[in-house]
């Protein structure tokens, strides 16, 4: 009943009179998406009615059959990051390095971005530091048709940096990577706490310059880990560069939490879940945990950012061509 109030002061219809895409774009974040031809009759409507005061009672019939008769798509709030963030947080790339030194974050960061170009017939060279990563990142995320091609070429990407040597079995699956194929036949299987601890250390010492600092600790024990592992290891990463300068939760899901959660499950044998945090702009690897059905369910209903680049366009743009 939202429509029937706002419509009707001198206010609303001042703010549409001087910037109409204003005035629909804050009325659909608190009301919700209407369907595109009902946004269209709203519209057509409120151009015929709105220089005439004393026709709104009849807008407001048009406005409830349309609310009644037309399914509203899920309410999206915009999200905004908490205004008090730690500064000191934030990843300096003049000021902080990982672990192993700036020389192997520039190399980890030239191989990474070579493997992003790769996957949509870019030159890396034309995409300089990290912000051309993350262009390349966000068109990854605009070439894809659906979301499950997003995720399955994201995933591609993270395989494309490991050898394909020494070459798997024929007998193995299609997709396998030779290193990663052994690793889960002669580490993963056998060895499961030794390959988890081997992985979260790896992660932890090798994508600080992508993800900015984090801190290594053991699985909580309200966190169940998933047999056979016994116990886990969490990656705590408390303000996320690749997240903070996506600006956008789709591209945070698509291109790193789904991809990443399958390559480390699927390709490597060992199961993380991946949790980010949109207002505090921070994440943790849950390492020993599998993704569960309702992680899925809640990564596709994430909230989009209010300082996103499409303003939510590709989120709309997915589900269309699901």
């Amino acid at each position: 009943f939202f429509f029937c109030f706002v419509w009707q002061s001198e206010e609303a219809l001042s703010v549409w009179r001087r910037e109409p895409a204003e005035f629909i774009h804050k009325l659909a974040c608190l009301e919700g998406f209407l369907t595109e031809r009902s946004l269209t009759v709203l519209l057509l409507y409120f151009k015929i009615f709105s220089r005439a005061g004393a026709m709104f009672r009849l807008l407001n019939v048009f406005i409830l059959i349309i609310q009644y008769v037309t399914p509203l798509r899920p309410s999206i709030h915009p999200i905004t990051p908490a205004s008090n963030l730690d500064p000191t947080a934030k990843w300096d790339p003049q000021r902080d390095s990982g672990p192993l030194g700036a020389n192997i974050d520039r190399f980890c960061e030239a191989k990474f971005k070579y493997a992003l170009a790769t996957s949509v017939l870019e030159d890396p060279s034309s995409y300089p530091g990290y912000e051309g990563l993350m262009d390349l990142a966000h068109k990854v995320h605009a070439t894809g048709l659906t979301r499950d091609s997003i995720v399955s070429k994201s995933r591609l990407t993270l395989q494309s940096l490991f050898p394909n040597f020494p070459p798997p079995p024929p007998t193995a699956p299609p997709s396998s990577v030779g290193l990663l194929y052994w690793f889960r036949v002669l580490f993963a299987g056998p060895f499961p706490a030794f390959s988890l601890q081997l992985l979260a250390h790896t992660t932890h010492l090798l994508s600080q310059w992508l993800m900015g600092s984090s801190s290594l600790s053991p699985l909580p024990t309200e966190s169940t880990p998933s047999p056979p592992h016994k116990a886990g290891a969490v990656l705590e990463i408390k303000r996320c560069r690749y997240l903070e300068a996506a600006s956008c939760a789709s591209v945070c899901v698509n291109t790193c939490k789904l991809p990443t959660q399958e390559f480390f499950a699927e390709d490597m044998g060992v199961p993380v879940r991946i949790v980010p945090d949109y207002e505090t702009l921070g994440c943790r690897f849950e390492f020993g945990v599998r993704a569960t059905e309702e992680d899925e369910v809640e990564a596709g209903n994430v909230k989009c950012f209010d300082a996103c680049r499409s303003k939510g366009g590709e989120r709309e743009r997915l589900k269309k061509c699901m």
